[in-house]
């Protein structure tokens, strides 16, 4: 199904494409796709929309926005998804971005 993926199924076809979003879109469908590509795209855009707000840690949003370019240029040779190294610190990372906002009145320097 071209919507669901092969599923168990993509045992039975070669692996080896030039792509790995190619092979993550055969495997998964379209569905499981988009779910993969978000996790990458939503804290890009949450980054990008902290900076573009002037929020605090303007430094560590474009780190992360570096960060996600490299990731996502990273996976079109290579799935980086599944490797362990990358993966913890890409949480450690998400993490942050996420967390900019909501502690914005424990970050500023008193007087």
């Amino acid at each position: 199904s071209w919507l669901l993926g092969l599923g168990p199924a993509y045992h039975h076809y070669t692996p080896i494409v030039d792509n790995e979003y190619l092979i993550i879109l055969r495997r998964y469908g379209i569905i499981g796709f988009s779910i993969y590509i978000w996790f990458y795209v939503l804290p890009l855009w949450r980054a990008i929309k902290n900076t573009v707000d002037n929020n605090l840690g303007i430094i560590l949003n474009s780190i992360f926005i570096s960060t996600s370019v490299i990731f996502l240029v990273g996976n079109i040779t290579n799935q980086i998804f599944h490797e362990m190294q990358f993966m913890g610190f890409w949480a450690v990372v998400v993490g942050l971005i996420f967390n900019v906002n909501n502690n914005k009145k424990f970050v500023e320097v008193p007087n």
